[in-house]
């Protein structure tokens, strides 16, 4: 018996004979994911119950950065360390006979075939409460619990190094663990045939993403994107539930501009387990009841948009476009420079020596970074709850959008270049109000003196607000020019001074995606401005506040203009298919 006979009949004893069609690398992935919780379990018996010096008890000093570990009584350690790793070893199972077909000593079930939805439901919910270890990781690195609150024990040098080695497998445990569910739902729905049209429900690789599902293959993808989307909406339940420190919304949260701000916890937990429960109702009625279901995504998705998200969306993809308008800019001179431009070569010197300059004769540059880190650190993970919301809803909508949506002739709108104009118009008065922040006359500022919004600000700031205030102006002159590109000749066709593609047609979804995106985030701010709107001191406060950020009426128009221009282009390439002549 050679080496590798061996391991496999060892591998075979341990986990079970493989199940058939099982390719090797979801095999490796399954015994990987089971060994993930392995190091850290290690790792707790040998520093907790043993004594080997991984780590300095005690209470940390002032500032500390010491990792989440707790003290416990011995066997609380060792049946902890027991526990996880039997149940990351459950992960083979989705890869074995055993996984399929109930072993022979369970009473009852011995030899029937396991239920699909049985294994893949607890590990859709397992996966989803797992992601809550790289959260973990990055508090203990900043010296915090998951709750905020300090660590209690204190890791240094060496100690350290070996801790997040061995902790930091556990950050790969639930996507790991996704994966192979995933896997393992595919494989067991796979060889059913589509009882409306006879044949393989299966085309392609990964069926539907690509236009080529078959009827029951599109069942399935909506049918897991609804189970998977329930269970990860009941696991943040149970975390706001069982950890308080958790809840990011309700009356003592930093963020205000939205719906969620009026919501606590008991509320939120009850409304979150509303919603994954109506899920899972859904996910099961997509195939006898696919009208039902949609209905209940389009609930959904309002919820998620219009209730739990909120305008700090908005605000971090204002922030991101700060550096893609600088690198736009520099982009813009590098290739005037090339094309011998005059204005290029002016532009090119006066920049850097502007850069130079501000960094020499002020810290404003630098102040301001801090300031947008320090900003990020702040509210990060509150804005990352509102991101995994806002992508809940996109879930949902793309759910609902597959039950109603028919394939119907395409007219191009009459009012196209009208709303489009319209659209771009709504955020020039933001735009304008932060460019003036470069100058002695600062407008839409806040007057802390008297808590109302002046049209001219009486104090404007230190040069780094001032600083921060243009660029997301420029954030926001990007959004008009790109606004007005779904109606100009470039938003077409790729002006010709641009390198490599100048004069190629512009992809369709070039520029319906990042606008179709725009427009969501806009609809999923727009309570939240109303909200922030109704919370003002004064109805005049209240009008300038929507007028400065107009995502009431600013996201649906942009949605109609990204649908006017979807809407041309398709049609225009259909005609010029049907007058080509075919070979």
């Amino acid at each position: 018996m050679n080496s590798a006979t061996a391991t496999t009949t060892i591998m075979m004893r341990l986990h079970g004979r493989t199940a058939a069609g099982v390719p090797r690398w979801a095999v490796w992935t399954a015994y990987a994911t089971a060994l993930t919780a392995l190091p850290s379990g290690i790792w707790r018996i040998a520093a907790m119950n043993f004594g080997v010096p991984l780590v300095e008890h005690g209470m940390p000093p002032p500032g500390s950065r010491a990792p989440v570990i707790f003290d416990a009584q011995w066997w609380y350690i060792v049946g902890l360390s027991v526990v996880s790793e039997a149940v990351a070893f459950l992960t083979v199972g989705l890869v074995a006979e055993w996984g399929e077909v109930w072993p022979r000593w369970v009473p009852v079930l011995r030899g029937r075939r396991v239920p699909v939805l049985a294994a893949v439901v607890p590990a859709g919910i397992g996966a989803a409460l797992l992601l809550v270890f790289p959260y973990a990781l990055v508090m203990s690195m900043l010296g915090m619990k998951i709750t905020g609150e300090p660590d209690g024990l204190i890791v240094n040098g060496w100690q350290s190094a070996v801790f997040y080695l061995t902790y930091a497998p556990l950050a790969l445990w639930g996507p790991l663990l996704a994966v192979v569910a995933v896997h393992y739902y595919r494989r067991r729905t796979g060889d059913r045939t589509d009882p409306r049209g006879g044949g393989s429900a299966r085309s392609g690789p990964w069926p539907g993403l690509a236009g080529g599902f078959g009827i029951g293959g599109e069942v399935r993808m909506r049918r897991l994107t609804a189970s998977t989307i329930s269970a990860a909406t009941l696991a943040v339940a149970a975390l706001w539930w069982f950890v308080p420190g958790s809840y990011p919304y309700g009356a003592a949260a930093k963020v205000t501009v939205g719906v969620n701000h009026w919501i606590e916890r008991g509320p939120g937990v009850g409304l979150m387990v509303a919603s994954g429960v109506l899920g899972v109702l859904a996910a099961l009625g997509v195939r006898s009841r696919p009208r039902a279901a949609g209905v209940v995504a389009v609930v959904e998705s309002a919820f998620f948009l219009l209730v739990m998200s909120d305008a700090s969306v908005l605000s971090s993809i204002g922030y991101a476009l700060i550096p893609a308008v600088l690198l736009g800019v520099a982009g813009m001179v590098a290739v005037g420079c090339v094309r011998r431009q005059p204005v290029a070569y002016v532009l090119a010197v006066l920049l850097p020596a502007g850069l130079i300059a501000s960094l020499t004769m002020t810290d404003a540059l630098s102040r301001y970074l801090v300031n947008v880190a320090s900003g990020f650190a702040v509210y990060g993970g509150r804005i990352a709850w509102s991101w995994a919301m806002a992508i809940a809803a996109v879930g949902w909508a793309w759910l609902a959008y597959g039950s109603f949506a028919r394939e119907r002739r395409v007219t191009v709108p009459r009012w196209g270049r009208a709303v489009t104009i319209a659209a771009a118009l709504c955020p020039v008065p933001y735009a304008l109000a932060r460019l003036t922040w470069v100058t002695p006359w600062p407008l839409g500022g806040f007057d802390p003196r008297t808590g109302h919004i002046t049209l001219i600000a009486v104090e404007g700031g230190d040069a780094a607000t001032r600083m921060q205030g243009f660029l997301i102006g420029l954030s926001a002159v990007l959004a008009v020019v790109l606004t007005l590109g779904l109606i100009s000749r470039w938003g077409e066709v790729v002006p010709r001074w641009v390198p490599r593609v100048g004069g190629r047609p512009v992809p369709v979804m070039l520029a319906v995606g990042p606008g179709a995106f725009g427009a969501v985030a806009l609809c999923v701010s727009a309570p939240g401005v109303l909200a922030g709107a109704v919370q003002m001191g004064s109805w005049v406060d209240g009008v300038l506040f929507v007028l400065m950020f107009p995502c009431p009426v600013w996201g649906p128009l942009l949605g109609a203009a990204v649908f006017a221009y979807w809407a041309r282009r398709r049609t225009a390439e259909k005609s010029r298919s049907a007058a080509s002549p075919r070979p």
